[in-house]
């Protein structure tokens, strides 16, 4: 007979649905995350090298990925684990008799059995005499020996050595949602490429594509003290020169709006601008468009689809409230730099105006974790985000125009550019005036 009997809850499963058996309901990803992460420190009083474990699970899938889990576990204890996963019926028709006769009749020095409430609770009690509710994960060590409990004049052929409590499995799904963020996040980029390929004339096809960039980069930006730097620091890297290279084609196109909305602008000043468009968008389409592009634009889903977190991450997952304090802290220190904001600081407002995009970013792909009140607080801060944009187009536009060379243009061109130039002037000096 074992020595020892090791009872165990299943970890965090699926809920149950009409569309699945109950036996085939699986453990979340966040219920592996937590059980793999906290199981080993749990197993801490377990008898070290040598000793001869048996695994046992039901054959219901939550238990077996569970028992799966404890093997691993046990192995990089040090004990001697049984290569094979021993399916128990009586685990998951909760025979008792059955179960124990098995426990009695091997001859390894453990035995791990993985099932079920309320059967493992109610084993626990019969075998010492200690009523003791399990959480998902949770798992009780009995000493089977000739030592028996007596509680009163009732004696049980057990004694408790040691109880574990699952983990709180909610710590990893913070975790795995904040994957799924990022993930999807990165597929949104490859998506938005495309569009633009397909259609490369259409401005908005490239708005969008440099939008989900910048939605990617504030995230990879936000999860930065939890990321493993080198991962967070080479993805920021590929984005950065991926959208580097579309930023001529979007400073044109907003001055061709521009040009094209501007009154009694004449048809040969809209096509001038639409014709130095359309050049870099050329250029722009056969850069992203290229095998490098396409390889930095996998790297990144790659490695966004397999984020590496910190250790301190793995080990004890992360609160809701360290992704709010993040958010808080953010959202905090961009009100400040609004609030000391001298716009006539042409670095400092382009910098401002990007930090509101990442916060309204963060709070709206985050809300699930952050709570729907941050999207509100972002959503305070657009009309600066708009205001701020505003005037950096306008000193974009004036930049553009003077790197020009009106003289060598048709006078229609050159005049329309310089009227436009003079009514961005105008539109900064009142401004920041009037801020």
């Amino acid at each position: 007979m074992s020595d020892t009997l090791i009872l165990m809850r299943h970890g965090k499963a699926q809920r149950p649905s009409d569309d699945m058996l109950d036996m085939e309901r699986k453990l979340t990803e966040a219920g592996k995350r937590s059980l793999s992460a906290t199981l080993l420190y749990s197993l801490g009083l377990l008898s070290g090298k040598g000793t001869s474990v048996q695994v046992w699970s039901s054959p219901a899938a939550r238990a077996e990925q569970t028992a799966r889990i404890m093997m691993k576990a046990c192995k990089r204890h040090g004990a001697d684990v049984a290569s094979d996963l021993v399916l128990v019926d009586a685990l998951w028709s909760q025979d008792a008799d059955a179960f124990l006769q098995m426990v009695e009749s091997c001859e390894s020095d453990v035995v791990v059995a993985v099932g079920h409430n309320p059967f493992i609770e109610d084993v626990t009690a019969k075998l010492t005499g200690s009523h003791i509710d399990f959480a998902t994960g949770g798992f009780a060590a009995i000493d089977l020996s000739k030592e028996t409990t007596t509680e009163g004049s009732v004696s049980y052929p057990g004694r408790l050595l040691w109880f574990a409590q699952g983990p709180v499995s909610q710590r990893w799904r913070t975790v795995v949602h904040m994957e799924r963020v990022l993930g999807d996040a990165a597929d949104a980029v490859r998506e938005r490429l495309d569009a633009f390929l397909a259609q490369p004339d259409d401005i908005e096809t490239m708005h969008k594509f440099r939008v989900s960039i910048r939605t990617l980069r504030s995230l990879v930006a936000f999860v930065a003290p939890w990321q493993v730097p080198s991962q967070n620091k080479s993805v920021q890297a590929e984005l950065k020169d991926i959208v580097a290279e579309t930023s001529r084609l979007r400073e044109l196109d907003v001055l061709t709006e521009q040009a094209s909305a501007m009154e009694g602008s004449s048809l040969e000043f809209v096509a001038f601008c639409s014709d130095e468009a359309a050049q870099e968008r050329a250029r722009v389409s056969k850069v992203l468009s290229s095998k490098r592009t396409e390889k930095r634009i996998e790297r990144v889903r790659n490695e966004l689809h397999d984020v590496k977190w910190r250790k301190f991450v793995n080990a004890a997952g992360l609160e809701e409230a360290d992704i709010r304090s993040r958010f808080d802290e953010l959202a905090k220190s961009l009100e400040d730099d609004l609030a000391a904001l001298d716009m006539t600081d042409v670095e400092k407002t382009h910098d401002v105006r990007k930090s509101a995009k990442r916060v309204r970013y963060d709070a709206e792909k985050f809300k699930a974790l952050i709570g729907e009140d941050a999207v509100d607080i972002a959503k305070d801060m657009t009309a600066h985000q708009d205001n701020l944009g505003a005037i950096c187009d306008a000193r974009v536009n004036i930049d553009i125009i003077n790197g020009l060379d009106l003289e060598s243009l048709p006078d229609a061109v050159a005049w329309d550019l310089a009227l436009l130039r003079a009514q961005n002037e105008t539109f900064l000096y009142t401004t920041l005036r009037n801020a």
